[in-house]
């Protein structure tokens, strides 16, 4: 409507400017050009009114011809021409059709109906844009009737094509009875230019009209569609909507409108819903192959829409078979589109491929197979039409729309379904995970699904890994009678289902009613469990399979492990009999599948809970016997105990510990055999009857498979059954005629490869007698002892091992007191006698010996003796004194003055400058002391020892290392990664130790060169093994060892510290 209002104005404009500005003031050519600008106001005009009744589609339609009838009108009457023509281009069949005349009526005008772009003089008008002036027509060649123009008197002829750049839209022919002038051809260009641009606004204007229509059907038929979500609704609706659909050329209808449901597992379309017109023969229901349809598939399954006229030339055939062509004109269709719908969001799916569909309405899954095709969508019509491009852009748009409006429809189902599933899930997952008891727990299972599954009988069967074999442990079978399910439930509940189709399932294991070919799926079913991750159906074929009819098998998983392969837990099978069951679909199996996930939790949970009760009896007694343990120190009393918990545990008659002879005490390294029978050394009975074996010996055959099992590798011996565990002839043989079937031998490891002994346990052959019957969860063949029963007593060991390592430290450290009390009291009696002999030696040998030095000299100054007498006297004083100096070191020693004084500190460094005194040459000496505050909380026997150790290793230096400097420092220590050594003495620092230092530069210990023992060396005398001895007593540790750098020996005490009063 712009354009249109643009170019009437445009000539408007035109039609008022002076005739001066572009023509020659000839007087005909001005009455020609305001008779030109006449018309074209007419023409305005009459396209104006033609704007104002845009509502009637016939005015639109009937528009262009009324404007090409007034034109040639117009001519006539206006420009007064005798003839003229209009002709209006068709690009259908490409020729220029005549659509408007005026005027005299040639008798060829049939021959000029139509006019081809060829090499004729009109031809070319109409194919080149040239026009075509003559003022002879009667004489032009290809003047159609020239007899005709002349009886007439027609003499002038002028043609002009209407173009609008290189579009070609018509052309325009005039007949004159006067001749014509050049002039004459610029008003009629002025005619065909605006004729030109009123063909293209009508052309805009219609097209713009028709996209207006489309989309407000499309508008219409979205809202409709997406009011529903209902599959039927929303496919009903729009067919009706779009068969009412406007087309151009005249049809206000469509014939037919079908909606085609494809089945990809049997390769069919079938038609679902249909809106047709009254007349027709209905073909709602009917199936047609997809092969049928040739090559129209591919095209289809590219998402392609197709294109069909049902009256093709026999060359067309091709492109349809001819089971295709008949389909079709059994619609009494002439024309036909197919649009192929896609789920939103698709790449597509090709026809006959494989995707999901709803089990109970058989249409296509979209939510199961999102992207694939929905179906198709076919427009007929029984009268031929070629169909426009904004007609096909109308039809795809409205299966766009429809196919968003099914996909949710289709989500929309699913969700229910999802919704109602989970429903039944949530139910059936309160009622099997309302108890965690096996046996309430297995019925809870059989019970709750068969009843929502609808199943004829649901068996619930666990793997038995060790067995490789299923055991049956629930049944639900309501058809069967009541005394057919008492009686054939609890044998199918002690029976195996082996996974061996040779080797059956052993009656009365399944209940009779069961048919054999149930017990074979059964069996196969059995087989495929530790291949299967997914439920199967096993049909009568025994071939698996997705969905159908026969026993459903369902896979029990363990889900606490995602990371790794999921442990197998059993499974559980449903039946429903073929003569009242329906097939099962693939979204019973999802179900299935997700019912299964939530028994696999139950069933983990009730092993859980089976296993932490177990647990709990076994801690429970552990901790029994722990406590018993814990009160005693008497290694054969820890073995008793030990015995009497293994009997208890293992509820066996006898437990026996069994050792060589020569004591159950530990061994450092085991030789391969045994160096001696073992013998038992200790023995519990639980019955006061039984014979005592305390003191017999083993065979040499038992003896040697406890030796390398228990001492050799030690590790625990486990036989559960004799007769099956791989073992020599012999020793086969030995043991039945012992009467043993299932045997038992935990080693005692009280340390790093040192046994104490072996705790044994032993069952009877075909003899149950005190020991624990097997339960359901118990198969008959694990009767013997079983890894748990191995695991238990391992531990129990283990305690035992504790105590009797703690009964043998405990003597130990009782023997240690014991040495430490005797040496501490010797050597308090040392320093009490040394006080002693010092007090001695000071009041009486020193005191005498000062009286007789004195009168020594008195007699040296008597006059009367001779000069040798006084001389003589005067060398014996000089030895007296030497002996008492002497004897007074020997009291320093004994005990030390600066001890008796002050403390230890200065009697350290007094003892350092006394051993320098002594010293053979200069001896250089430092005493570096940083711990004078912490030195007090040392006891005074501490400090005696500390300077008795002093003493000696200073004593060793001055006489055998030929030292020039000495070094004594003392410094306080933290524990080890407390913090960084303090260099100054803070009394209420967490000091945990002192380090005191003896450094020579001396000859050193070459022969002690990387740590110096001397328990190794004996013949250097009982010095360092005192020193030893007095660091132990006080609880301190001293190391020697060689300077890192130069020659000399370093003498380290470690001493405690006692916490601060």
């Amino acid at each position: 409507m712009p354009e249109f209002r643009l170019l009437e104005l445009t000539f408007l404009l035109l039609a008022a400017m002076p005739l001066q500005a572009f023509v020659d003031p000839d007087s005909t050519f001005l009455i020609q050009l305001q008779a030109a600008n006449q018309i074209v106001q007419e023409l305005v005009l009459l396209s104006s009114q033609e704007a104002s009744e845009a509502a009637e589609p016939e005015v639109w339609e009937q528009g262009l011809l009324k404007l090409a009838q007034t034109l040639v009108h117009q001519m006539v009457s206006r420009l007064g021409v005798a003839s003229a023509r209009l002709w209006f281009f068709d690009p259908q069949e490409g020729c220029f059709r005549s659509v408007a005349h005026a005027g005299l009526l040639s008798p060829a005008h049939a021959q000029i109906e139509r006019i081809y772009p060829d090499d004729s003089p009109m031809g070319r008008v109409v194919q080149q844009g040239l026009p075509l002036l003559s003022n002879n027509p009667d004489q032009e060649v290809w003047m159609p009737a020239p007899e005709w123009v002349r009886a007439n008197g027609l003499r002038g002829f002028v043609a002009y094509p209407i173009n609008r750049g290189e579009e070609r839209l018509g052309a325009l022919a005039l007949l004159s009875r006067t001749p014509l002038e050049a002039s004459f051809v610029e008003v009629v260009k002025f005619l065909c230019s605006y004729t030109a641009s009123a063909i293209i606004n009508a052309k805009l204007l219609e097209r713009s009209r028709r996209q207006a229509v489309r989309e407000a059907l499309l508008n219409r038929i979205t809202s409709t569609v997406h009011r529903f979500l209902q599959w039927d609704q929303i496919v009903s609706t729009a067919l009706k909507e779009l068969q009412h659909a406007f087309l151009s050329k005249g049809v206000k209808g469509l014939s037919r409108c079908c909606f085609y449901s494809i089945n990809p597992d049997q390769e069919t379309v079938q038609v679902t819903h249909e809106a047709l017109s009254p007349g027709l023969a209905p073909s709602l229901g009917q199936v047609y192959r997809i092969q049928d349809f040739g090559s129209l598939c591919e095209r289809l399954q590219e998402g392609q829409v197709v294109q069909i006229a049902l009256h093709m030339q026999p060359a067309q055939e091709h492109l349809l078979p001819p089971q295709g062509l008949a389909a079709f004109q059994a619609l009494q269709a002439r024309s036909a589109v197919l649009i192929p719908l896609q789920a939103v969001g698709s790449a597509g799916a090709g026809l006959g491929e494989a995707g999901g569909r709803d089990p109970q309405t058989g249409r296509s899954d979209l939510a199961a197979a999102p992207g694939g095709m929905i179906g198709l969508l076919g427009v007929y019509l029984t009268t031929p039409h070629p169909w426009q491009p904004e007609e096909i852009d109308l039809l795809r748009s409205v299966a766009y729309q429809l196919a968003i409006a099914l996909t949710r429809s289709s989500l929309f189902e699913r969700a229910h379904r999802q919704a109602e599933r989970l429903a039944l899930l949530h139910s059936i997952t309160a009622a099997i995970r309302s108890s965690l008891e096996p046996t309430t727990l297995f019925h809870a299972i059989t019970q709750q699904i068969g009843a929502a599954f609808q199943a004829d009988v649901c068996i619930l069967a666990l793997w038995q890994p060790e067995q490789e074999m299923l055991h049956p442990v629930g049944i639900y079978a309501p058809e069967l009678t009541p005394a057919v399910r008492v009686s054939g439930t609890e044998p199918l509940l002690d029976a195996p289902l082996t996974g061996s189709l040779q080797k059956p399932w052993p009656e009365p294991g399944i209940p009779p009613e069961l048919s054999e070919t149930v017990q074979a799926k059964l069996r196969l079913a059995a087989s495929l469990l530790t291949t299967l991750k997914e439920p199967v159906v096993v049909p009568d074929d025994l071939k698996p399979q997705r969905q159908g009819s026969g026993l459903l098998w369902v896979p029990l998983f363990a889900s606490d492990q995602p990371q790794r392969q999921q442990e197998v837990l059993g499974g559980i099978a449903l039946l429903r009999y073929p003569h009242g069951g329906s097939p099962w679909q693939p979204e019973d199996l999802e179900l299935a599948e997700a019912v299964a996930e939530q028994a696999g939790i139950a069933l983990q949970q009730a092993q859980l809970y089976e296993q932490t009760r177990i647990s709990a009896q076994r801690e429970s007694l552990l901790r029994q016997v722990a406590q018993r343990l814990s009160g005693t120190y008497d290694p054969h009393q820890v073995v008793e105990i030990a015995l009497e918990g293994m009997a208890e545990v293992l509820q066996v008659d006898r437990c026996t510990f069994v050792a060589p002879r020569s004591g159950y005490g530990p061994s450092a390294q085991q030789p391969a055999a045994a160096p001696e029978p073992l013998a038992i050394l200790q023995e519990y009975r639980r019955q006061p009857g039984i014979p005592s074996q305390v003191g017999q010996t083993l065979t040499p055959e038992l003896s040697q498979l406890i030796w390398v099992s228990c001492y050799t590798h030690l590790d625990t011996l486990l036989i559960p059954d004799v007769q099956t565990f791989p073992l020599p002839l012999p020793t086969r043989q030995t043991l039945l005629q012992k009467g043993i079937r299932s045997l038992l031998c935990v080693p005692l490891v009280t340390d790093a490869n040192q046994i104490a002994g072996v705790l044994c346990a032993s069952i009877p052959p075909l003899a149950t007698a005190g020991r624990k019957p097997p339960t359901a969860d118990t198969a008959p063949e694990a009767a013997g002892f079983a890894p748990a029963d191995r695991d238990l007593v391992e531990a129990l060991a283990d305690i035992a091992a504790v105590a009797l390592q703690r009964a043998s430290f405990y003597e130990q450290v009782r023997r240690q007191e014991a040495t430490a009390a005797a040496l501490q009291g010797l050597t308090e009696g040392r320093e009490a006698e040394s006080r002693r002999l010092a007090a001695d030696l000071h009041d009486q040998t020193l005191a005498d010996l000062g009286a007789l030095s004195r009168q020594i000299q008195e007699l040296a100054g008597d006059p009367t003796l001779s000069p040798a007498g006084q001389a003589q006297l005067r060398v014996m004083s000089v030895q007296l004194q030497e002996t008492m100096a002497e004897l007074r070191g020997i009291v320093e020693d004994l005990q030390p003055l600066a001890m008796r004084a002050f403390n230890l500190g200065p009697a350290l460094r007094s003892l350092l400058e006394r051993a320098a005194q002594r010293s053979p040459h200069p001896l250089l000496t430092r005493f570096d002391n940083r711990a004078d505050g912490l030195l007090s909380r040392l006891s005074p026997a501490c400090q005696s020892n500390i300077f008795r150790i002093v003493q000696e290793a200073l004593n060793n230096i001055v006489k055998h290392a030929g030292a020039r400097r000495i070094d004594i420092t003392i410094q306080p220590k933290v524990q080890a990664g407390s913090g960084a050594e303090e260099p100054s003495v803070n009394p209420e620092a967490p000091y945990t130790h002192l380090e005191l230092k003896i450094i020579d530069d001396g000859r050193g210990m070459p022969e002690f060169n990387g740590g110096i023992d001397p328990d190794q060396k004996p013949g250097h005398g009982h010095g360092l093994l005192n020193m030893r001895y007095r660091a132990e007593l006080i609880g301190a540790t001293i190391t020697w060892r060689n300077r890192r750098l130069g020659s000399g020996t370093v003498v380290e005490l470690q001493i405690p510290l006692p916490p601060p009063s």
